[in-house]
């Protein structure tokens, strides 16, 4: 690049220099730049790279210009004293002393490191649409409840007790409840109700969403405490819960304007298949017993109207609501 016949910018010798580590990739470069073109050099590292983002550093490609550092070159510039006329709106403007014309004025070190715009994201987990300008973090904890149904619905030592059967003789458990055995099945057999369990696996889904600049709150609210009713972050439909999120301030690497927010979106993911059926246990199933669906005691649920308990939406549309 070149302005007035006299390049924008030479880089020094010594640079760059680098490291790497388990931790993090990191370079630095050091720059001459004309003091007067300084601050279009410093917007361009800081939006100049693919979609508007921060530069790469050539080589080192998954590190992003994280900060800049200006001062004066040598001791030898003295600032313009028509410079400034008001310490509000105005800093010096350097030249190099009994010289007049165009002449490097600042010595400008950037830094460049790993950023989230290149971090991981598991393949099998279709990664969301977002601005050019975001990033996104994912992180994934699972959990398990226990559900705890009665004895009577499964079969203990090869002998049955099904509920739908019609060969019923009552009798009583170990807490003294009346239970009916089918066909006369051994009663010692059949464990008490506490002791039977289903694992329902329950993945905690933290998706951080780095550098938006707004967001309508307003609409994102609306979709607090739906579950999704397409494919998203790798759960089935029916199967992820919008639980909630967190707004929190955040610093964007802009000369203009370094505000921006990151936003914690918190989902939750039931993950129990059901067994020998190709259906998945949503948020809208609970376990039954009698069991009218078929599906293993696994039953949809709907309110007295009609509805489903959790409205079904699309959840990927929370990814279009920031800018």
């Amino acid at each position: 690049m070149a302005s007035s016949g006299v390049p924008l910018f030479q880089e020094l010798a010594g640079s760059p220099q680098g490291q790497i580590t388990r931790g993090s990739h990191t370079a630095t470069r050091k720059f001459l730049v004309s003091w007067e073109d300084l601050s279009n050099f410093l917007k361009e590292l800081a939006r100049g790279g693919t979609s508007g983002r921060p530069m790469t550093c050539p080589g080192m490609t998954d590190c992003y210009v994280s900060s800049m550092d200006f001062q004066p070159f040598t001791e030898d510039l003295f600032p313009d004293p028509l410079a400034i006329t008001d310490p509000s709106t105005g800093i010096n403007q350097y030249i190099r002393a009994g010289k007049g014309g165009r002449q490097y004025g600042a010595v400008v070190t950037v830094t460049y490191e790993t950023d989230y715009y290149a971090n991981s994201w598991p393949s099998s987990i279709p990664r969301p649409t977002v601005g050019n300008r975001h990033a996104l973090r994912l992180s994934i904890r699972t959990s398990g409840q226990f559900l705890t149904y009665p004895s009577r619905t499964g079969s203990w030592d090869g002998t049955a007790y099904p509920s739908g059967s019609s060969s019923y003789f009552s009798s009583s458990n170990e807490q003294g409840q009346d239970v009916q055995i089918a066909g006369g099945g051994d009663l010692s057999k059949m464990p008490p109700d506490h002791g039977n369990r289903i694992l329902l696996l329950i993945q905690d889904i933290r998706v951080e969403w780095y550098y938006v600049e707004d967001i309508d709150t307003s609409a994102l609210d609306t979709y607090l405490g739906c579950v999704n009713s397409t494919a998203i972050l790798g759960g089935a439909p029916g199967t992820v819960l919008f639980e909630g999120y967190d707004l929190d301030e955040g610093i964007l690497l802009d000369v203009d304007n370094a505000h921006c927010f990151k936003i914690t979106l918190n989902f939750r993911k039931r993950v129990k298949r059901l067994s020998g059926i190709h259906k998945w246990v949503t948020w809208n199933h609970d376990y039954r017993d009698p069991d009218p669906s078929g599906d293993g005691g696994w039953c949809l649920v709907t309110m007295a109207d009609g509805r489903l308990r959790y409205e079904l939406v699309n959840l990927n549309a929370i990814f279009s609501l920031g800018s």
